[in-house]
């Protein structure tokens, strides 16, 4: 778990550095964090009740194991947006000078 919640920090601190207009951005990584804690949460159940299985815990395990690899992808393709543009935007100012 210290490990979801440092990249998640990491991660939104990037962001705000590269892009602070859009802040909304900045709270992705921390949703990865909390849906990857609430998953483990729930696998632990899941492992613990063995071989009784409760359905619902099984599909928002799913549910959360889903959501943090799409805003995983979401995050990702935002930041290589961002790190392009921020490239780009440098490239401009050092050749207009």
């Amino acid at each position: 778990m210290p490990y979801a919640v440092f990249y998640a920090l990491y991660y939104r601190y990037i962001f705000r550095c590269l892009d602070s207009r859009r802040k909304s951005f900045c709270y992705f990584p921390l949703l990865i964090g909390l849906f990857d804690i609430a998953e483990n949460i729930l696998f632990i159940r899941l492992i613990v009740s063995y071989p009784d299985l409760n359905r619902t815990t099984v599909r928002l395990a799913s549910f959360f194991n889903s959501a943090k690899w799409i805003f995983a992808l979401l995050t990702f393709l935002i930041f290589t947006g961002l790190l392009i543009r921020h490239f780009n935007t440098t490239e401009k100012i050092k050749h207009n000078d």
